[in-house]
């Protein structure tokens, strides 16, 4: 199926880029150029992505929002194009100029892009810097299979057994 407004489309076109001090070389599967000379910046997956794991400050699959860093001032929307079988859609964030299905509105398009660039900012710092804090997100170990080996589940216990010490001393 075709959408209106794309004339131009550049595929799995290769780029450098530089977040933090870390240069990457990065692949972007589709662009796709509109009348108004903006560019959407297409994804292909089989698999189950959600482009709301692009809103926490820790980014969760941040390869889109690592692309909208290539040219923030021309980017209109970002998109995963899910290859289902059963359903083939787009899910992701854009302006209201974008105008496609399932291309969420973002309220301050330019506001959304500079988040990203100071959360992937801070996350290429701590690389760079050897931080590797054990935080992760809520629910993310329901999924995990090692919970005997979790520091997660320590620093629990050790924040539970000193609220018990502080309660006792209060008591």
């Amino acid at each position: 199926r075709s959408r209106t407004g794309a004339f131009n489309v550049e595929t799995e076109k290769s780029q450098s880029m530089k977040i933090s001090n870390l240069s990457f070389q990065v692949r972007v599967d589709r662009v796709d150029t509109l009348e108004n000379d903006t560019e959407v910046i297409i994804d292909y997956k089989t698999g189950h992505v959600d482009s709301k794991n692009w809103m926490d400050s820790r980014i969760d699959e941040p390869q889109l929002p690592l692309y909208a860093l290539l040219k923030p001032d021309t980017i209109s929307a970002l998109a995963f194009a899910n290859l289902d079988f059963e359903n083939c859609k787009f899910d992701g964030i854009g302006n209201e100029d974008c105008a496609i299905e399932n291309i969420k509105v973002s309220d301050n398009w330019q506001q959304q892009i500079n988040d990203w660039r100071q959360n992937l900012q801070i996350i290429g710092e701590e690389y760079e810097q050897g931080i590797a804090t054990v935080s992760p997100k809520k629910q993310a170990c329901i999924y995990c299979e090692l919970s005997h080996v979790c520091r997660i589940n320590s620093a629990q216990l050790i924040m539970h057994t000193s609220l018990k010490k502080s309660e006792n001393l209060i008591s």
